[in-house]
C-alpha cells in the first residue's frame, strides 16, 4: 500500500517535469537518484527517504525564499545563544541580552522571536529545565538541580518545570529511574 502511495503521489511530485521539482532535481542530481530509488525500497524506507527528501527540499525552499540581504541565522541572535548557554545558571536579564547584541531591548526581544520562536525568558527557562533534566539523569537531587540550573527559589523552580514538562520535577526523576 505504502507503494502505492509513493509512486502514485510522491514520487511524481520530484520526478515530474513540473518547474519547482526540476529545478530541485537539476540543481541537486542526487536527488534524482534518492528518489528514482525508492521503488525498490521497503514500503517503510520509502517513505522515510521520501519524507527526508520533503524536509530537504522544504529547508532549501525557505533558504531561497527568504529575503537574500538578510542572514538566515543572524549574529547578534548567536551571540546571545552562546551568552545564555555560558550563564544560564546566573541571572539574566533583558538588558543583558540587548547589551551583548547591540539592540534596543525591544528590538532585540521581536528579532529573538521571529528567529527562534520563542521569547528569550521563554528559551532561557526552556535550557534551564533541558540541563536540569540532564543533572536528574546524572543523579542529582531536586534541590540540587534547581540551584545549579539558575533558580533562586525551590517553588519556582518546580511551577516552571511542571509548566514545560508537564510533571513535576520529583515525578520526571522517578519515571526517569523506571526506565532506566
Amino acid at each position: 500500500m505504502y507503494g502505492i502511495i509513493a509512486r502514485g503521489y510522491l514520487v511524481p511530485l520530484f520526478c515530474s517535469k513540473r518547474i519547482f521539482s526540476s529545478f530541485f532535481v537539476n540543481a541537486f542530481p542526487c536527488l534524482h537518484w534518492c528518489f528514482s530509488i525508492t521503488t525498490m525500497l521497503k514500503p517503510i524506507y520509502n517513505l522515510a527517504l521520501i519524507s527526508l527528501g520533503y524536509q530537504l527540499l522544504f529547508e532549501i525552499s525557505n533558504a531561497i525564499i527568504a529575503d537574500n540581504s538578510e542572514e538566515i541565522f543572524d549574529e547578534r541572535i548567536e551571540d546571545i545563544i552562546n551568552y545564555i548557554s555560558e550563564n544560564f545558571y546566573q541571572k539574566i536579564t533583558l538588558d543583558d541580552l540587548a547589551n551583548i547584541s547591540h539592540l534596543s531591548r525591544e528590538y532585540m526581544i521581536n528579532l529573538f522571536k521571529k528567529k527562534l520562536g520563542l521569547s528569550p525568558h521563554q528559551y532561557i527557562l526552556n535550557y534551564r529545565i533541558s540541563y536540569a533534566c540532564t543533572l536528574f539523569q546524572r543523579g542529582y537531587t531536586v534541590s540540587q538541580a534547581y540551584q545549579e540550573c539558575g533558580f533562586s527559589e525551590l517553588t519556582n523552580f518546580s511551577v516552571r518545570f511542571k509548566q514545560i514538562m508537564g510533571v513535576s520535577p520529583s515525578e520526571y526523576k522517578k519515571q526517569f529511574n523506571k526506565s532506566s
